[in-house]
């Protein structure tokens, strides 16, 4: 055999390996409910999930518990799009699929300001002010 036949031969077997262990290294990708280092719902190796979190060998999107949507605070009146149902419940939020009625913004004006804001939002910013609520949802 020639020596650039050998080569290949090296090259590609190398290429092989390569391909093998990465593959490998994909496979043992979880979705972790928390990591070690407090982040939640991530797609990482098993070793890197916290004690006592759930671990799904699927991607999160797939899982009920990682599932993103909305969280309303009804305290604060505010509300977060794209927030994993696990995260909003531990925070005391009100989760959906959809963004709830309560989430619907409008412009609150206050003093000779204005935000763009949800109704309980603009209650709570005018009664920390001291002025009275003016909010136009049109």
């Amino acid at each position: 055999m020639s020596k650039r036949l050998i080569f290949i031969i090296v090259l590609a077997s190398l290429a092989v390996l390569s391909l093998a262990n990465y593959t490998s290294a994909q496979s043992n990708t979880v979705c972790c409910e928390q990591t070690n280092a407090g982040a939640y719902c991530q797609n990482v190796p098993s070793e890197e999930c916290a004690e006592g979190s759930r671990q799904v060998p699927t991607s999160c999107e797939a899982t009920s518990f990682c599932r993103e949507g909305t969280c309303y605070d009804s305290t604060e009146g505010t509300c977060s799009d794209n927030t994993p149902q696990l995260v909003c419940n531990q925070n005391g939020g009100i989760w959906s699929e959809e963004s709830p009625p309560q989430c619907g913004l409008g412009c609150c004006t206050l003093g000779d300001q204005a935000a763009f804001v949800t109704l309980v939002r603009c209650k709570k910013l005018s009664s920390f002010l001291g002025l009275q609520t003016n909010y136009d949802q049109s």
